[in-house]
């Protein structure tokens, strides 16, 4: 657990430091769905022949994001989902429904942007952090992921985005898992901004 508090205190001591460099910190509201594999397996493309373990009922993910500097930001994100009855979690099968609910923050990294005719549309980022979600008991996760922002405007993301969430008592309900999420994310600023959207 004190590893988790020297993690936040790095993150927001590197926040309050890239402040000073960067005068452009906007807020980003993202909003979409979501799927859960939690179905015991390490591989993570195991989901493609086994998608019915899937949680994908009431997939909701929303969250904030601030731009601390050109390259990094700052997440919080909740989602909830629900494994349907006769699914299985872990690999055993359950026999009634069990919802799932996350809370989630940590740290973007967007080392690379791809042009499109001279324009910036594709941003590709990085990111780790920590989180809680609860399927039978809260847990503790370590979170490490991937994602992608595709710009379809002045003010309008598509994101895509898949994290590994490693529990820390990893034990049946409360196991290691991957979650992926697609949605719209919105620049809440006013002003016009050629930053990361």
């Amino acid at each position: 657990m004190n590893k988790i508090f020297v993690f936040i205190f790095f993150i927001l001591t590197f926040c309050s430091n890239a402040q000073k460099d960067d005068i452009n910190k906007k807020f980003y509201f993202n909003f979409g769905v979501n799927m859960i594999d939690n179905n015991g397996d390490r591989d993570p493309t195991s989901i493609l022949g086994e998608f019915d373990d899937v949680a994908l009922s009431n997939p909701i993910i929303f969250g904030i994001n601030y731009g601390v500097s050109n390259d990094f930001e700052i997440y919080f994100n909740a989602s909830l989902n629900k494994f349907k009855e006769g699914q299985s979690i872990d690999g055993v099968q359950i026999n009634d429904d069990k919802s799932y609910t996350s809370f989630d923050s940590g740290l973007r990294f967007y080392p690379y942007t791809l042009e499109i005719n001279g324009i910036e549309r594709i941003d590709l980022y990085t990111q780790a952090g920590v989180g809680s979600y609860k399927i039978s008991v809260p847990q503790v996760t370590a979170n490490i992921g991937f994602g992608t922002l595709f710009r379809v405007g002045t003010k309008t993301s598509i994101f895509f985005n898949s994290v590994a969430k490693f529990s820390l008592d990893n034990q049946n309900f409360q196991s290691n898992l991957f979650q992926h999420s697609l949605g719209v994310r919105f620049l809440l600023n006013n002003s016009y901004c050629s930053c990361r959207l």
